[in-house]
């Protein structure tokens, strides 16, 4: 995927990707507003110029967002890590989520 900014600046962009199954989404750039929107709903964005060159459409991959690393059957493409405060959020599928379980642990 080159870029996805048209209309991205709406929720809903996010939204509907991660509600149609897509579990990550990797490209070479995003507009930053729909990097935000997309982790705020606990879908992963990866943005890597090598990744999005070698692997087509609906290639099939293992990611490990903890180690910042894209397996395919042939070989690991690194990322820039997230840091821990993102991969929480994804890990508690966004940040209402997030926040709700952290009302909830300190009740």
């Amino acid at each position: 995927m080159e870029r996805i900014s048209a209309a991205a600046h709406q929720g809903a962009a996010s939204e509907c990707l991660k509600y149609s199954g897509i579990k990550a989404i990797i490209g070479k750039s995003f507009a930053r507003i729909f990097y935000r929107n997309s982790i705020n709903i606990g879908l992963p964005v990866i943005q890597s110029e090598e990744a999005a060159e070698l692997l087509t459409t609906d290639a099939s991959v293992e990611i490990n967002l903890e180690e910042g690393i894209i397996k395919t059957q042939l070989e690991e493409i690194s990322f820039p890590k997230y840091p821990d405060f993102v991969l929480s959020l994804i890990k508690h599928d966004g940040l209402i989520n997030y926040i709700k379980s952290n009302k909830e642990s300190k009740k």
